[in-house]
């Protein structure tokens, strides 16, 4: 379990995105980057291809943040699929050449994500805090906060919801099961956690609603309180079980020239 410092975080994130170009991708071939090759992002690549006979070689990332580092460092025209809060992070912390060699943005209309905090009520500490806003900052003594792992679109999140409440120094970086086991074991206040949702039908992801349905007498959603966090926060929201979701828009971005191109694979991921 590593802690993250406050005064560290943004340096490594400006190292990550900004100057580490050692990994850089160079295969000639449509690739796009997708985060694991067991989640959505990838699964929608999959299904595009077969709808739309692509070709599109997914590419199996840390998430939003490092799909974003291979685009720009990737030696030939790439393409990307990232959380929009993820890419306003980026273009506030870049410069003109970084934005530059982003040459399509555009949002899916029909793929949503939603920000999931996922506490162990039975832990005490808590103190009756029933939303994820300033009152955290009562408790004494608070416990790590998982944010995914380094280099994802949830630790991002994860960032950007913990920095107004003065969290910063509390933010650990963990999968995502090692974050539920220590959850269970009250070794961790809470997982911040983004991933689909669907709007249509009204589900949360599936990893997260699987862990609430096998542990229901220690899992629940906890609600995040806009009013902590100021007029530039995500406003969309959606009801779920009486916990209201905040939402993120996602995008889908390309470092190629060729609109036409950026088009086609645009709809096919919009389908």
């Amino acid at each position: 379990m590593k802690i993250a410092k406050k005064i560290d975080f943004l340096k490594l994130i400006y190292f990550l995105l900004l100057f580490t170009s050692i990994d850089a991708y160079s295969q000639k071939e449509y690739s796009i980057f997708t985060a694991s090759s067991n989640g959505d992002y990838y699964s929608l690549v999959i299904k595009a291809n077969k709808k739309c006979n692509l070709h599109l070689k997914p590419v199996e990332t840390r998430g939003s943040l490092d799909n974003i580092k291979k685009l720009i460092h990737s030696k030939y025209p790439t393409y990307a699929i990232v959380q929009g809060d993820v890419l306003d992070f980026v273009k506030k912390i870049s410069n003109s050449d970084i934005k530059n060699k982003i040459k399509y943005v555009k949002k899916l209309q029909n793929y949503t994500e939603a920000i999931y905090v996922i506490r162990n009520k039975t832990d005490k500490s808590y103190h009756k805090l029933t939303k994820l806003n300033n009152n955290i900052k009562k408790i004494k003594n608070i416990k790590p906060i998982s944010i995914g792992r380094f280099g994802s679109g949830s630790s991002i999140t994860g960032y950007n919801l913990l920095t107004p409440l003065e969290l910063n120094p509390n933010i650990v970086y963990m999968e995502k099961d090692e974050a539920l086991n220590s959850l269970l074991n009250k070794k961790i206040l809470m997982i911040v956690y983004v991933a689909k949702y669907n709007k249509k039908n009204n589900k949360i992801a599936k990893w997260v609603s699987n862990i609430i349905a096998q542990f229901p007498q220690y899992l629940e959603l906890m609600e995040i309180d806009p009013l902590s966090y100021g007029k530039n926060f995500y406003q969309q929201t959606v009801s779920y079980k009486n916990t209201k979701l905040i939402l993120i828009p996602t995008y889908f971005i390309s470092t190629d020239s060729d609109s036409k191109k950026n088009m086609e694979i645009y709809q096919c991921l919009n389908y």
